[in-house]
């Protein structure tokens, strides 16, 4: 029964470190969660990650995959209509420049990310999801002076 015991253990073991994985939570969009009236035209995107369970240790993020869509659904069946930067080979979480198509004043875009950690593994898809709005940028400024209107008196 202590072999039996030993090779349930082992397996268990082997179990729990295939099942780890990373996920990401706290998405933020120039440094702030779900932010309206972004100025940037290419806003900084930036997640943090933690292990699927405590018994994971040791995990790192070795590639990302940022979507960009212009809704969740679109997101959820996997269209991201607005940008998908592909699987970028970094660990990098902090300020990755946003690379898609540019929003008009007020537009919402939602975003997720897909990590990869040292053993390949990829995140679930669909766990964390963020939006950011477009603010209005220079040129949708326009504007003419006012000023009081004078008269002319004749003499």
């Amino acid at each position: 029964t202590g072999i039996f015991i030993f090779l349930i253990s082992i397996i268990s073991i082997i179990y729990a470190q295939s099942s780890c994985h990373l996920e990401t939570h706290k998405l933020r969009t120039e440094n702030r969660d779900d932010p309206l009236a972004v100025q940037e035209s290419n806003p900084r995107l930036s997640w943090w990650l933690k292990p699927s369970s405590d018994s994971c240790r040791n995990q790192y993020q070795t590639a990302y995959q940022i979507q960009v869509a212009t809704s969740k659904d679109l997101l959820v069946t996997g269209e991201a209509d607005l940008w998908d930067s592909g699987k970028v080979i970094s660990n990098e979480t902090i300020n990755i420049i946003y690379g898609g198509t540019l929003l008009s004043a007020g537009q919402r875009a939602y975003w997720q990310v897909i990590v990869w950690d040292g053993d390949d593994h990829q995140s679930s898809t669909n766990s964390s999801y963020a939006f950011w709005e477009a603010g209005l940028q220079a040129s949708d400024w326009t504007a003419q002076w006012i000023q009081k209107f004078s008269t002319v008196k004749k003499i």
